[in-house]
């Protein structure tokens, strides 16, 4: 584990990654909450899909019309059908994609503060080492079934994701929070964390 406060100048810098349903969005609330500016890769994502954007007419060439809604947005949930049924269609949106999400996260890195940032594909980036820390949460099939149902996302389209997600390894992660319980017992282990990362050694 790298030593609290390395660059206590430039603010701590924060990577938090996991599975579809382990509870990374709510860990990353906790730290907005704790002062930490916060970015959501997915968000990034989203950013870079909208309508005259650089990548929009590409992916439309790609995947066609069909993927646009009626304001002529493309639409995320027709996107995913395609991308995660078909492995080599999610791997041309990622490998267009994914250059400008670690770009976008590099900059905002660079920027005095301290700042979270959740990517469930942290380490399929390669961006583990733009980070001072990086944690990693992970909770029991459950658990995350009960966040799967809270968010109404249906069995087969949470089995496509997972699949898609991977694993990411454990071993390099510097902090393994188990989310297995309640939002309050997630709380008290990020912000032990936060403890832990924040302060002068």
């Amino acid at each position: 584990m790298k030593a609290p406060c390395t660059n206590p100048v430039n603010g701590v810098k924060v990577g938090i990654t996991g599975s579809l349903a382990s509870g990374k969005t709510t860990a990353l609330k906790f730290f907005r909450s704790s002062g930490y500016r916060i970015v959501s890769a997915d968000r990034i994502s989203h950013q870079l899909l909208k309508k005259g954007s650089f990548f929009y007419e590409r992916i439309v060439r790609r995947f066609g019309k069909g993927i646009l809604s009626a304001n002529r947005e493309i639409s995320r949930k027709k996107l995913g059908k395609i991308v995660f049924a078909d492995k080599k269609e999610r791997k041309f949106l990622e490998s267009q994609l994914h250059p400008g999400i670690k770009k976008r996260i590099a900059e905002l890195v660079k920027k005095a503060g301290n700042l979270a940032v959740e990517n469930s594909l942290l380490f399929q980036m390669k961006t583990e080492n733009l980070f001072d820390f990086v944690i990693y949460v992970t909770a029991v099939p459950s658990k995350k079934s009960e966040n799967l149902e809270r968010r109404k996302i249906p069995p087969g389209k949470a089995k496509l994701i997972l699949k898609a997600q991977g694993s990411a390894a454990l071993r390099k992660a510097d902090f393994v929070v188990q989310n297995n319980s309640s939002v309050s017992d997630l709380r008290k282990k990020i912000n032990k964390i936060i403890q832990t990362i924040s302060y002068p050694c």
